[in-house]
């Protein structure tokens, strides 16, 4: 049991850190677990009681799929459900890898930037995706098309 005092994650020298690993282990192992199709019942507040999605709905099931290997699946979903699945991805390795450890801690600081991005990316992408919806409802040529797999080019 020795080799276990030698992981980085069992260390806590940094309590963010730590806390980011386990909450990254705790979402891969649901993501492994749950059905890449989801549960059924919609737990979105926004979309029950507006009938729109909010940005971030899919972005569960997006994960999901992710892990299940089906990426089509997830990118019909929620494109940016791959920057999760890596987020994901890069706090269960830097478990295992003090490097990994030294170089988050280094950039930090720099970390609200890059929450900031991306936040502001999900927002412009929730409501393109609302206007769509309203423009063009699900019943519509349009998204017939485009979940059967042809390219927005073919429509034309």
């Amino acid at each position: 049991m020795s080799w276990l005092r030698e992981l980085p994650i069992i260390e806590r020298r940094d309590r963010e850190l730590f806390t980011l690993q386990v909450l990254a282990w705790v979402g891969l192992l649901a993501a492994l677990l749950l059905p890449a199709d989801g549960v059924g019942v919609s737990f979105c507040l926004f979309r029950n009681l507006t009938g729109l999605p909010c940005p971030g709905c899919g972005l569960t099931r997006s994960v999901v799929s992710v892990f299940h290997m089906e990426f089509r699946t997830a990118y019909y979903y929620h494109p940016m459900g791959f920057f999760a699945a890596a987020a994901i991805l890069f706090f269960v390795g830097s478990s295992f890898s003090r490097r990994v450890n030294n170089w988050f801690l280094a950039v930090r600081s720099s970390l609200g930037a890059i929450l900031l991005a991306l936040t502001a990316a999900l927002l412009v992408f929730g409501l393109g995706r609302a206007i769509l919806l309203v423009y063009f409802p699900l019943e519509s040529r349009l998204f017939r098309r485009v979940l059967e797999g042809q390219t927005v080019w073919s429509l034309f």
